[in-house]
């Protein structure tokens, strides 16, 4: 194991020290931060210590998948109205979203032109019969409405929302705005 010693004077502002140290926090493999306040006779500062395996790369972190970047418009429209359908699912069952379908599992859903049908759901893997009884025919008959509805007000509406999201990379209907991966660390310390 490696140490590496930051510290920070307080209240003072040193912006290129809290870079550092996050710097150096993304780019090697920690195994422990310890911190401590310390009052010392030319003033108090916080002080850390950083615990790393030598040699050890930092894991990238796992993202979340922008499916408004990978899917195109009129597809990202199709996807977006069947989150909407799981979420009011979701919502009157009590459960999670993901306990319905996975987002991957929408995408895949909303491949085709039209509304999925219960084979579809079927042919999910993990959706099987006690999901199908739960959920499935409400899910097949809110996503038929949802797209008769989209189909209705000529088709133009959550599909020029999907590209306007594209472009300016808006939130979805949920709140999401894409990739989100971990930042690093966001302590703020000085190097000494």
């Amino acid at each position: 194991m490696a140490y590496q010693f930051f510290t920070i004077d307080a209240g003072t502002s040193q912006s290129d020290v809290p870079e550092e140290m996050n710097h150096f926090l993304r780019s090697h493999k920690v195994v422990a931060v310890s911190k401590a306040f310390a009052a010392c006779a030319d003033g108090c500062r916080w002080c850390f210590c950083i615990e790393y395996m030598e040699g050890a790369a930092a894991r990238e972190p796992e993202g979340r998948i922008d499916y408004r970047k990978i899917l195109s418009g009129p597809h990202f429209a199709r996807f977006s109205l069947l989150r909407e359908v799981r979420k009011q699912i979701a919502q009157d069952h009590g459960e999670p979203v993901y306990a319905i379908f996975d987002n991957d599992d929408l995408r895949k859903l909303s491949e085709g032109e039209n509304p999925p049908t219960m084979e579809d759901l079927l042919a999910i893997d993990g959706f099987g019969e006690k999901k199908a009884r739960r959920y499935g025919e409400r899910f097949v008959k809110m996503s038929a409405e949802a797209y008769a509805a989209r189909l209705s007000a000529g088709g133009k509406g959550e599909e020029e929302k999907g590209r306007k999201g594209k472009a300016e990379g808006a939130k979805d209907g949920e709140g999401n705005e894409g990739v989100k991966g971990g930042e690093g660390a966001t302590a703020t310390a000085g190097a000494k």
